[in-house]
């Protein structure tokens, strides 16, 4: 759904002028904006918020900073760096939002923390999944999902953001480099893990990262798995 503000971003973007790799940024940013709408606009979500409609002011508030940045990237084209990514709360809570992992059950299924328990021999969690079922899990047999979501890949798919820091052996913000064995990269590139996101499409967890030349003047954005980014990459 295309409202009318998303419109005429679109529009302001046409005469900025974009390279390629800043093209990509700001259809990444127009995708939030939408994920974080649902292609309402402004006045749409002002009104759910007056009329008292469960978490529709957050929803607000997060669209107003996220147009906000989309309007500061088109006037300065400016990506953003490296060096502020978002270090996540791993910690569990009522009402988190997870998804179950552990091959005791079968394939991955999403569901919802109801209650927290902090038994000596570890965190167990009561959740509840397919309309009301309720089971206990240990907390690694889990992952917390945020809600976050974010565009990667040639085919845009659509990752959920998992509040992860680390993931077997990989971390957010630490510097890699090729091993050699993968696709040319220009020799002196930045390579950092800015997240990791659950890909229902493959049903695991996926590495997101950027690849930045030397002088900063190209990044590209992409994923893989853990395998294929280890298989690839290893720490400076």
């Amino acid at each position: 759904m295309i409202n009318l503000e998303t419109q005429q971003l679109t529009e302001k973007s046409l005469h900025a002028n974009f390279t390629e790799v800043q093209q990509a940024h700001f259809d990444k940013l127009m995708s939030e904006l939408e994920v974080i709408s649902g292609g309402l606009g402004f006045a749409e979500l002002k009104a759910k918020a007056e009329a008292g409609e469960k978490e529709a002011l957050q929803v607000m508030r997060d669209y107003v900073a996220k147009k906000e940045q989309i309007v500061e990237f088109i006037e300065t084209k400016e990506l953003v760096g490296l060096s502020g990514i978002e270090e996540y709360d791993e910690e569990f809570r009522a009402g988190d939002s997870v998804m179950v992992v552990s091959a005791t059950y079968g394939e991955p299924f999403p569901a919802e923390v109801v209650e927290v328990e902090s038994p000596r021999s570890g965190v167990i969690l009561r959740i509840e999944y397919n309309n009301g079922r309720v089971l206990r899990v240990l907390a690694d047999q889990v992952i917390k999902l945020t809600d976050r979501f974010e565009q990667v890949g040639v085919t845009k798919e659509l990752v959920n953001i998992v509040a992860k820091n680390s993931w077997r052996g990989l971390e957010t913000g630490k510097d890699y480099k090729s091993n050699g064995t993968g696709p040319k990269i220009i020799s002196g590139s930045k390579i950092v893990i800015t997240s990791f996101g659950w890909s229902d499409k493959y049903s695991r967890v996926k590495v997101l990262y950027t690849v930045q030349s030397p002088d900063g003047s190209l990044a590209l954005r992409t994923y893989r798995s853990v395998e294929g980014f280890k298989q690839l990459f290893i720490e400076k």
